[in-house]
């Protein structure tokens, strides 16, 4: 029975990219030395995290300015996290291709972000 259970933001395409990326952040931060454990792996991986929890609670919103505000909040999320990213390459903490791969994903999540906000401002209030 709990699996035919789901929630609004679960069918969202773009908070399935998010997850997905946030799940890659994490698997990469645990090769970080330890002494980032508090430093620079804690902040990306919060603010890579923020990013699909600021899109889940703006879909349980009313008003499109309530939801279009999440989602701006989240795109600036991604935005830091993937300041820390270039910030972890620099202190070779992955390789260039890593990076690389990483930076396009973020590149296409932003682009999602973008349209995911325009089509909400392009709806009708539901109240």
């Amino acid at each position: 029975m709990i699996e035919k259970m789901h929630f609004g933001y679960e069918r969202l395409f773009v908070w399935k990219e998010a997850k997905s990326l946030t799940v890659a952040i994490y698997e990469l931060t645990r090769s970080f030395p330890e002494d980032e454990k508090f430093g620079l792996s804690s902040q990306l991986r919060r603010s890579i995290a923020s990013v699909t929890y600021n899109l889940a609670e703006g879909s349980t919103r009313v008003t499109k300015r309530e939801q279009a505000r999440f989602v701006e909040i989240a795109f600036g999320s991604l935005i830091e996290s993937a300041s820390q990213l270039d910030v972890a390459k620099d202190l070779f903490y992955l390789d260039i291709e890593s990076h690389k791969s990483l930076k396009m994903k973020y590149v296409k999540l932003s682009h999602q972000i973008i349209r995911y906000r325009k089509g909400i401002l392009q709806r009708e209030d539901i109240t």
